[in-house]
């Protein structure tokens, strides 16, 4: 199991709970509602304008809870339609909550397998900081059941004077079994602007080494 799958199976699990009993006890609380509600709002609003200009925060864990968080926000919208006296938002709550939840515990229970295949294309294996501010990432691409095999490597910029957040300034995807089976090698040359890649193996040839290099420009 890792981080980023625990959180996601936790969240399936325990935000349509927790998003009953954040409207129920705020049911005759009108300021604490609202208080609430616009915690969600800017924690939904932060995580949207992240996922939508790549920009992260330097915390995996931290990054896939406000990911997660955005089943709470949900969760908390559909109990607020549920509770309505109209009967039109009521209804449409309800039959959203059947569907959605529904849909989320089978993901969280006998789906859960398959969530972990998802997040683990998206949950970094490997990182380093270059230097510079400069951050590396590699990302493992295709599972035990996909038909495709590689690597995606993502180069991200952080500020010295706060290196909390980052941004990704370039994405590559490499579909080649041999980086998939090893992590690469990386070097940095600042002076060039470049990130050199490269793996050898052993496995597939007896008297010949396989090779794989690639290079990244940061210009």
């Amino acid at each position: 199991m890792n981080d980023a799958w625990i959180i996601i199976i936790l969240g399936l699990w325990i935000y349509p709970i927790l998003g009953y009993f954040v409207i129920r006890m705020t049911k005759n609380k009108p300021l604490a509602k609202k208080i609430i509600f616009l915690i969600i709002s800017i924690v939904f609003g932060v995580t949207l304008i992240g996922l939508l200009t790549n920009i992260s925060t330097t915390l995996d864990e931290l990054d896939w809870w406000f990911i997660s968080s955005i089943y709470l926000s949900i969760s908390v919208l559909l109990w607020w339609c549920a509770f309505r006296k109209n009967k039109v938002l009521k209804g449409f709550g309800i039959v959203l909550m059947v569907i959605i939840f529904g849909f989320g515990y089978l993901s969280g229970t006998i789906g859960a397998l398959g969530v972990g295949f998802v997040v683990g294309e998206y949950e970094c294996d490997y990182r380093v900081n270059l230097g510079n501010g400069i951050i590396y990432k590699e990302f493992a691409l295709g599972n035990a059941i996909s038909d495709y095999r590689g690597k995606r490597v993502e180069v991200f910029k952080s500020l010295p004077w706060f290196p909390l957040i980052e941004w990704r300034i370039k994405k590559m995807d490499y579909h080649n079994v041999l980086p998939y089976l090893r992590r690469l090698y990386v070097t940095f040359k600042p002076e060039e602007k470049k990130i050199f890649l490269w793996t050898i193996d052993k496995r597939w040839k007896k008297e010949k080494l396989e090779y794989w290099s690639a290079s990244l420009d940061l210009k």
